[in-house]
């Protein structure tokens, strides 16, 4: 008898499910807003994620960046003979040992060449692209993910005889990634001249 009954209510039930045409307007409402709901969280998670994938490969391009320009620092002031400092004691140009050759002319003991000298899009800038002279220590291209700006400041101690670098990198908008601090021993005795 029970399972007479159960036949009954569910022949019941299926009849007025099959008699009904379509969803009422309330449920096609909140169907509705169910699936706006899920969009829109997963349309903001989507965005925070992207944002910091982007901060975070900003942060690691500056830090590879960073480190190229550390090390060619390093080279260049560990090899110099003839530096120029300015009255606040910063280096602002370097002279190469007769060793080094620049664009070619090896050894050319007149060459000078500018640490500190920054440039963003031909003009002299705070943060930019480091030059030596006129020539970049790195192709521009180096810079030109996520708009990276660079800055040295060297200052050379006399009595310990030993260059101190700070570095730092920024983004276009002045948003500091990374900075590194070191100290370089040049291999040969400096001879510090006043600024020209």
């Amino acid at each position: 008898m029970n399972t007479i009954l159960q036949t009954e209510a569910g022949r019941g039930i299926s009849r007025r499910l099959r008699k009904k045409n379509g969803y009422s307007i309330a449920e096609a409402l909140l169907a509705t807003l169910i699936v706006a709901l899920l969009s829109a969280g997963i349309a903001a998670g989507t965005a925070f994620a992207v944002r910091q994938y982007n901060y975070s490969v900003s942060v690691s391009e500056s830090k590879v960046l960073c480190s190229t320009l550390s090390n060619i620092l390093r080279s260049e002031l560990g090899t110099t003979k003839t530096i120029s400092v300015n009255g606040a004691g910063q280096v602002i140009s370097i002279r190469p040992s007769k060793n080094y050759s620049v664009a070619g002319d090896a050894g050319t003991e007149t060459e000078k060449l500018s640490v500190l000298r920054t440039e963003l899009n031909g003009t002299e800038s705070s943060y930019g692209e480091l030059m030596l002279d006129d020539r970049p220590l790195l192709p521009s291209g180096a810079y030109t993910s996520y708009r990276l700006r660079a800055k040295a400041d060297v200052t050379y101690d006399e009595d310990e005889k030993l260059f101190h670098v700070t570095l730092s990198i920024r983004t276009a908008d002045g948003e500091e990634r990374v900075s590194s601090s070191f100290v370089v021993m040049p291999l040969n005795e400096v001879n510090v001249l006043p600024p020209d």
